[in-house]
Formats: structure tokens, sequence, C-alpha cells
């Protein structure tokens, strides 16, 4: 019996690809061929997670914490979002929620405001509200199921008792493990595979169905 639902954020919740993605593009630091090869290098295990977030952030040294907190809060949801928190909540269900992008504070605060009960991304270092340049990691790129093992066991549940919801690789590791592993407008044939079931539809309110 599923008593835990943990998802995605970027894709599954906020009705964007990436926030990092996002933040480049309005903060005009998105040169792609720069992003591509630090994205490459990571892939091709020639530096760490850790390595790969920070070079990419230290674009962003100086500019004040809030502004990225603005852009987190105009994120738009994805179509039946609201709605399928909502009744995830009513009919019982703990709800997680797991990126390894973000902005941990920002994406927390909106996340609890829509039902979630624990909220897990990465964050941005800040003194005195400007930014460093310094990535806080706080959940690995490809190890997300690590996060969540913690609050199975903290809850006293099992992998049999989850349900996942996922959008791209970096949600595979979750779905392989998990009582019913749902992918969600899924970007990539891998996760399709490892699904028990896929929703092709751009709307939440379509994985109510498996969650009685």
């Amino acid at each position: 019996m599923i008593k835990l639902i943990s998802t995605d954020v970027d894709g599954v919740v906020f009705n964007i690809r990436s926030s990092w993605r996002e933040f480049h593009k309005q903060f005009g630091t998105y040169e792609l061929e720069r992003l591509e090869k630090l994205r490459n290098l990571y892939l091709n295990g020639k530096t760490s997670y850790l390595e790969w977030a920070e070079e990419e952030v230290k674009v962003w040294k100086g500019l004040p914490y809030s502004k990225f907190c603005k852009i987190v809060e105009n994120f738009p949801l994805v179509k039946g979002a609201q709605e399928t928190i909502r009744e995830l909540k009513k009919r019982g269900y703990y709800l997680v929620a797991i990126s390894s992008g973000g902005l941990h504070r920002p994406v927390e605060k909106r996340l609890k405001e829509l039902g979630y009960d624990e909220v897990y991304s990465n964050d941005l270092e800040e003194v005195n509200g400007i930014v460093t340049g310094k990535f806080i990691l706080n959940v690995e790129h490809h190890n997300k199921h690590l996060v969540l093992e913690n609050v199975l066991k903290k809850l006293k549940l099992s992998w049999e008792e989850c349900a996942v919801v996922g959008d791209d690789i970096t949600d595979i590791t979750l779905l392989r493990r998990a009582g019913l592993s749902i992918a969600f407008c899924p970007k990539n044939m891998k996760l399709i595979k490892a699904a028990d079931v896929v929703i092709e539809k751009e709307d939440l309110r379509e994985i109510l169905t498996y969650l009685q």
C-alpha cells in the first residue's frame, strides 16, 4: 500500500525544464557552449557534481539572493499541480519533493504552501543577502535515492510503500526502487523503460488515477 509520494520539482510541479536555466536566462548568463562543456565534463566522469555546479553558479557572484527568490516565486505551475497536491493530501499521502537543482529556501516555501511535507533541493551560499558564487550541495545529481532512503527510514516505511513521479534521468534511481514509478512527460527513454506508468499528457491530475 502506497503511503508516501516523492516527486521531482522542475517539470513535475514547476512548468519549467530547469530552474538554473531560468536563472541564466533572467540574468543574461545563458552561454550554451560553456554550459554544455561543463555538463559533458561531469557526464564523462572528469569532474564531480559539486565541481560542475560551482563552476556553473560562480557567474552569479555578487547578485542579491532576493532576485533569485523572486524568480522562483514566479515559476508557473504545471497544469493541475495545485489541485493534484491538494487531493493527494486529502487522500492521506505524505508528500516529499526532491530536486537536484532549485534554490532551496524559496522552493521549500512555495512547495510547503502547496501542501508538501518535506522538500529537498540545493542552494546558493549568500552572505548578508548577496550570493557568494559558492554552491550548497544537498542533493547529488544522480543520487536522489539516498535522500529518499533517509526519509523512508525516518518514517519507518519501505520502498514498496513509496510512489515516485519523475520526468528526467536524474529520477531514475528513485523509479527503479519505488513500489510505484510514474514517468510524467518523460524526457529520457531510460526513464520510460524504468517506469510502471508513463503519462504523456501535461496535466499532473493524470497521476490521480494511479494513486487512489
